[in-house]
């Protein structure tokens, strides 16, 4: 990291100013990882959400303004490049605004707001992410990727904590996710809805690309659990719907789906999907099936497309 520095002490609260730029950063160098001897396999955080923590006392103990550009962060499973953000800190009261990033082709825009004036901050967290390109998280060497969208989303909550994985353990608001479309690979869309044709797809290891028509997902952040709602994704021969939670104190999942045919499929289960595990390693699975239909004339509709992207 380079750049300039300015302290000045000679009123009540001493005042810094800096201007700083890097052009690699790594966020697990951050906090009390820091101070540690790095290990020749060093192991993976617990965690998404980073817990590299700021010392309330530090805010509390003056003033700044620190402009900062880095060329790109590393928060671990992904990387953000051209990265721009301004910090202030006001008798205890720390200010990120604005904040600006690519992020998977796409664009981060946002604001934080932490009062450190407690030893337990109350925190405000605004991001909205446009154009991002979901399909990179689905890393294969072998291989396409077994989707491929566009993600439009907002997060508004507000929380306590010194971390990002304390603001989110304690988050209530909302967060708001849109798919405007994209295509996901056909075995999978048609596996949801546990049929014969779904799983002559995934044996065949059949990699046709279904389209998306959209989709979307609706969280509420309640104490630091997200609970789900009108989240499903939309494809030209199955409507696939989900429920379920996210804890944010473990990073827990507790998410369920199930595929609705929209033509006439044989052999079909009643039996959802289960998305399990963690942010960081999540697991699938499949619920015990609740009955069989050796017909299933396929009666679900498409989602309104136009007027959920209208909002």
């Amino acid at each position: 990291m380079s750049g300039t520095v300015l302290v000045d002490a000679s009123g009540d609260r001493p005042r810094l100013s800096a201007n700083l730029s890097s052009k690699f950063l790594r966020l697990s160098d951050l906090g009390e990882r820091a101070t540690h001897h790095e290990s020749p396999t060093p192991a993976l955080p617990p965690f998404l959400l980073s817990d590299a923590a700021v010392n309330p006392a530090a805010v509390r103990h003056g003033d700044a303004t620190v402009d900062f550009h880095a060329q790109q962060i590393d928060t671990g499973r992904v990387s953000l490049h051209n990265v721009a953000a301004r910090l202030t800190i006001e008798r205890g009261v720390m200010s990120v605004s604005p904040l600006t990033a690519d992020l998977l082709d796409g664009k981060l825009e946002g604001k934080l707001r932490m009062n450190a004036t407690s030893d337990n901050p109350a925190d405000e967290l605004d991001l909205r992410f446009s154009d991002v390109q979901v399909g990179q998280l689905d890393r294969n060497p072998k291989g396409p990727p077994r989707f491929e969208a566009l993600l439009n989303a907002t997060i508004s909550i507000t929380g306590h904590g010194s971390s990002l994985h304390q603001i989110g353990a304690s988050a209530n608001g909302r967060i708001l996710a849109r798919v405007p479309g994209g295509t996901l690979r056909e075995s999978l869309a048609e596996l949801s809805g546990e049929d014969l044709r779904g799983l002559g797809l995934l044996l065949t290891k059949n990699r046709h690309q279904s389209d998306i028509r959209c989709a979307a997902a609706n969280f509420v952040a309640r104490d630091g659990i997200l609970t789900a709602q009108n989240f499903f994704v939309d494809t030209d021969d199955v409507l696939i719907t989900g429920d379920g939670s996210i804890r944010l104190d473990t990073e827990s999942l507790h998410l369920s789906f199930i595929g609705h045919p929209k033509q006439l499929r044989l052999l079909r289960m009643s039996a959802p999907i289960l998305l399990g595990g963690t942010l960081r390693h999540a697991t699938f699975g499949l619920e015990r099936p609740k009955s069989v239909q050796l017909i299933d004339r396929g009666t679900a509709k498409s989602a309104d497309c136009a007027s959920l992207l209208s909002h």
